[in-house]
């Protein structure tokens, strides 16, 4: 074990003891201390699901990123596992960056890494492989397993990054990013039968022209009988502020041709239509289900928490997705179900104007609403306010005429850099729309149309902002349950 990594562990283990959880999220993960990002290696190991994060432990902002560690067998809790990787060597001695992990056939656990090394303006990016079990990994003495000479011609050493890597029945695959000559993003093919000797196999997708955009974390992997691309696009701007996905994220369902190494796309979905959405990550349980996580941050505002938080960056509570119909759908993982605690209903509700009930509020629970259009043609809007007090409030507007959803955070206590209006897509079906919208600590994720939609914020009005209330027009009724989340 380096120095580097000894220092980072006994660090982290130092000051685990002094997190102060209910200033955390209460199901929502975070890192131990300090900066997180990334979700890697996301991955079923020995019957467990283990999860590394890039990581800066000593502040609260990106600088030395090491690679923490967490395991799970119920998505819930998480098991804090010592830090996994250290920028200790000279080919990734300023950062590990992201990267996958997979159970070898030999029953290891197999991680392959972005090593970063920044001199100057230059930018070097390689692959690398450490291989352990489950607590501790050693780096592959004969690192970086993929540099410069292993790129197709003209591409960029620079944006090199993001390893995905995958188990076939003769070895292994991996996606990687890159840009090509012509400075598009791409997305490139290796394979390996050992996960220790890499060739390029070819380039499966690419962005359409050079407009400047990078893709970054791709996942290739099957979904009820397709193939699915996933990757987040850095630098995609919006026409106007209030609609910016600079940080958006694509998933794309067609074919993976293996043998030419050609991705043959049919359709496009927006994952994530909130402001705080990136990198995700996907990985199958033994139980078939595909779940995926994401960092539940945003760039542009990372670092404007408030300041008596001892955690930057949290992850998204883990996703089921499906495709039905050719639609993708995400909905959170079951387990949550199994936390449900004191249950209210308010079933038909019509009356027009502002309402709310004393049974209904918290900073941890699961709202679910189906929400009806009586008059066909006429304007429907229903309208949840969330972490409400007397100067604060979160106000989400689903509006069954326009079949959207707006997400107001002018008064959610967030930095008015995050005081932006999202509006996404939620089509009623026959006029009724099924909204589910989970509230934590520090954030919100909504999920409409059964998961057609969804959308994630972080939150930071104060904790004591637990207030929740409704208004709706005279044309609407609404059937509410509501479950508060224990833990």
């Amino acid at each position: 074990m380096s120095r580097k990594l000894e220092i980072a562990r006994q660090f982290e283990a130092e000051n685990i003891p002094k997190i102060a959880m209910n200033m955390r999220p209460a199901y929502h993960l975070t890192g131990s201390r300090g900066w997180i990002n990334d979700p890697n290696g996301f991955s079923v190991y020995k019957g467990e699901l283990h999860l590394f994060y890039q990581a800066n432990h000593y502040a609260l902002e990106p600088g030395s990123i090491h690679w923490g560690h967490v395991k799970t067998k119920d998505l819930i809790h998480w098991e804090r596992v010592p830090v996994a990787l250290a920028p200790d060597m000279p080919y990734d001695k300023d950062g590990c960056f992201s990267g996958g992990a997979v159970e070898t056939a030999d029953g290891k656990h197999m991680i392959m890494y972005t090593g970063y090394v920044e001199e100057g303006t230059d930018i070097r990016q390689t692959q690398c492989i450490a291989v352990g079990d489950g607590t501790d990994y050693e780096k592959y003495v004969h690192n970086p397993v993929l540099a410069e000479a292993d790129l197709p011609e003209g591409g960029s050493i620079a944006d090199f990054r993001d390893p995905k890597i995958w188990r076939e029945s003769d070895g292994y695959m991996a996606a990687v990013v890159n840009r090509d000559k012509e400075r598009r993003a791409v997305v490139l093919i290796y394979e390996s039968r050992d996960g220790l000797s890499w060739k390029y196999k070819g380039t499966a997708a690419g962005d359409s022209k050079p407009d400047g955009r990078m893709w970054e974390c791709p996942d290739i992997f099957a979904l009820d009988g397709k193939d699915v691309l996933l990757f987040s696009v850095q630098g995609k701007d919006g026409d106007v502020p209030e609609e910016d996905r600079s940080f958006e994220t694509i998933l794309r369902t067609g074919t993976f041709d293996r043998e030419n190494c050609v991705f043959n796309a049919e359709e496009e979905f927006i994952v994530d239509y909130g402001t705080d959405f990136y990198a995700p990550q996907t990985v199958k349980l033994p139980d078939g289900r595909r779940i995926m996580t994401a960092w539940m941050q945003y760039w542009r505002t990372a670092n404007d928490a408030p300041d008596d938080l001892d955690f930057r960056g949290q992850m998204i509570f883990p996703r089921e997705l499906s495709l039905k119909n050719g639609i993708l759908y995400q909905v959170p993982a079951r387990e949550l179900k199994a936390y449900r605690g004191k249950y209210f209903a308010i079933k038909g509700h019509d009356g027009a104007g502002r309402f709310s009930h004393e049974d209904i509020n918290s900073r941890c629970a699961e709202l679910d609403f189906v929400i009806r259009n009586r008059r066909s043609g006429a304007p429907g809007r229903f309208v949840i306010n969330i972490a409400e007090d007397f100067s604060h409030r979160t106000v989400i507007e689903a509006d069954l005429s326009e079949g959207t959803i707006t997400v107001d955070l002018t008064e959610s206590g967030n930095p008015e850099s995050m005081a932006v209006r999202k509006c996404f897509p939620a089509e009623p079906e026959n006029g009724v729309l099924d909204l589910k919208i989970l509230i934590d600590r520090y954030s919100v994720e909504i999920f409409a149309g059964d998961g057609k939609s969804a959308a994630s914020f972080v939150l930071y009005a104060p904790q004591e902002a637990d207030g929740i209330s409704f208004e709706q027009t005279g044309g609407v009724t609404a059937d509410i349950d509501f479950y508060r989340l224990e833990f």
